[in-house]
């Protein structure tokens, strides 16, 4: 190869790496120069969702779901029968603004239960069937407590809200291990502002 072919090689190497330089220092430069404008405004208020005592004291049950106190309930009987499980509790928003839908969901507390006499360890939340009213009005009917969910829309800051729960079980129960068993629930509520 000849001198000037060298020197023709070499003086495109270095062009070639001035525009790579040239081309990253550009992009860095922009990449700390680019600037946007971005309108601020409030998307949400402070809501606070929190169990009314019947004494008349707030308490709060989040993150962690609200244990409902079953020990006073008595039996859960099966679905039809008179005078069945029911339960008041009171919840309010004392938030300083107006929540958006809010979701109660159920969830089990027991645990892991010991085996039953034929060795099945049985939780009652799989079979317990659930119905809700909130402020009168029913909201869910006889589901499994698994897939319950009740939602109250535009939950106004300072409202309360009565929530009833009733437990039964199903009529065709195929063992009588789940009667007289612990029943420990947790009651979870979230929403959206």
């Amino acid at each position: 190869m000849s001198t000037r072919a060298r020197r023709f090689e070499r003086s495109r190497a270095l062009l070639a790496g001035g525009m790579v330089l040239g081309l990253l220092a550009g992009s860095t430069a922009a990449a700390f120069t680019d600037e946007a404008i971005v309108p601020m405004t409030a998307v949400g208020g402070l809501y606070d969702l929190a169990f009314q005592l019947e004494d008349g004291s707030i308490n709060q049950g989040n993150p962690e779901a609200w244990e409902i106190d079953t020990t006073s309930a008595g039996p859960i009987r099966p679905a039809g029968v008179p005078d069945p499980w029911q339960i008041e509790l009171m919840l309010a928003n004392v938030g300083t603004t107006d929540a958006g839908t809010v979701t109660l969901t159920l969830e089990s507390l027991l645990g892991t239960p010991a085996p039953d006499g034929d060795g099945v360890a049985r939780d009652p939340f799989d079979v317990l069937l659930v119905s809700m009213w909130i402020d009168g009005s029913q909201v869910v009917a006889a589901e499994p407590a698994s897939s319950v969910s009740a939602t109250v829309p535009d939950w106004a800051s300072g409202a309360g809200r009565r929530i009833v729960i009733e437990l039964t079980y199903p009529v065709d129960l195929d063992t009588p291990y789940y009667y007289g068993k612990d029943v420990r629930l947790g009651l979870s509520v979230s929403g959206i502002a």
